[in-house]
């Protein structure tokens, strides 16, 4: 019995001498060459501000047709931005803007002329793509995104005449005819060197900015806004 203890212990003891040999010729990764290549495949990001100018399509950009008369409306926005680039030259950006935006809109009937909506919103746009290089300091990006907007004012003026009384006299006539929330999907291009950036991105609505059935505006009603911006980051 002894001898067969002796034999077992041996044995283990033979095994443990061969692990630690093992162990010491092999290398094992060490926790700095971990953080040395997450390092190099982590994103850089960078925050800046953003101002922009808004060009409005009011309307259905879902029933375009040809020959149709198509109305620009301008406003602006200003901001602040975020950009992620990763070193295997993908990008993601997000930003927070305040928005303002003077729309022509068209009234149910046409011989009644248009209408003006002075609209102030909240968006928050959010785009990906990938860079090309173009020169050593510039790059050039095709983008796709989305963008969730919130409306927290919306003001019709330039009534159809035989309306302003019934616009005048009625707390309904405003309340609860516009949809605050819309959300467009969206696609197009930024041109970066340095610090400085441009961008031109067409935003494609998707939900009916006219959120109940009234008497004065066409219905449903799907905007297509297109935004050129100028970023600086910091």
């Amino acid at each position: 019995m002894k001898r067969i203890i002796s034999i077992i212990l041996t044995a283990l003891g033979s095994l443990s001498l061969f692990a630690q040999s093992e162990g010491e010729g092999r290398e094992s990764p060490q926790s700095g060459e971990i953080l040395e290549n997450l390092e190099e495949h982590k994103a850089v990001y960078r925050w800046g501000i953003t101002a922009g100018l808004n060009m409005d399509f009011p309307g259905d950009w879902t029933k375009i047709e040809r020959g149709q008369e198509i109305k620009i409306s301008y406003g602006g926005n200003i901001g602040g931005v975020v950009n992620f680039r990763w070193p295997s030259n993908w990008m993601l950006e997000g930003g927070l803007n305040l928005g303002y935006d003077h729309l022509k809109i068209d009234s149910s009937n046409p011989e009644n002329g248009a209408m003006s909506l002075d609209r102030w919103s909240l968006s928050l746009p959010i785009a990906a793509g990938y860079l090309f290089p173009l020169t050593d300091e510039m790059d050039i990006a095709p983008l796709l995104g989305l963008e969730f907007t919130y409306s927290f004012s919306n003001h019709i003026s330039k009534f159809p005449s035989r309306h302003n009384e019934i616009a005048i006299n009625s707390t309904q006539t405003q309340k609860g005819i516009w949809n605050p929330f819309n959300m467009g999907w969206g696609f197009g291009s930024e041109l970066s060197e340095d610090r400085y950036a441009v961008s031109i991105m067409g935003y494609f609505g998707i939900i009916n900015m006219i959120k109940r059935n009234q008497f004065m505006l066409k219905d449903p009603s799907y905007p297509l806004n297109v935004r050129i911006s100028l970023k600086y980051f910091f």
